[in-house]
């Protein structure tokens, strides 16, 4: 029971081989930010052609606390974790189901909690 308690606290993936490291969920993190920034720049100069919107990345400074489940039924390179991300100033406490495409993880669906 007590070696199960531990190996329960050691391992940070129900399968080693569908496990995001911490690079992998920071560049999940920009990518996701990227994705956002564009399209909000978009939106804003389609509100006023005279402005001229910039925006700029948040380095993602730690990434910890990660735990992530099975592989999604149906999908063989999806999974979900929880982690948490300091961005910034802020702390995000984040679940996300994460997919493999293409050589890396892509944040398919999420939530998080944001503190200052």
């Amino acid at each position: 029971m007590i070696a199960l308690l531990v190996m329960a606290a050691i391992s940070r993936c129900a399968v080693a081989a569908l496990c995001p490291s911490n690079a992998d969920l920071a560049s999940a993190i920009y990518d996701r930010g990227e994705e956002a920034a564009v399209a909000w720049m978009i939106a804003e100069q389609a509100r006023d052609p005279s402005v001229y919107p910039l925006a700029h990345a948040v380095l993602v400074r730690r990434i910890g606390d990660v735990h992530c489940s099975a592989a999604e039924p149906g999908a063989a390179a999806s999974v979900t974790c929880s982690f948490t991300a300091l961005v910034g100033r802020r702390t995000l406490y984040e679940v996300a189901q994460l997919e493999h495409r293409e050589d890396k993880w892509v944040i398919v669906k999420d939530m998080f909690v944001e503190r200052e």
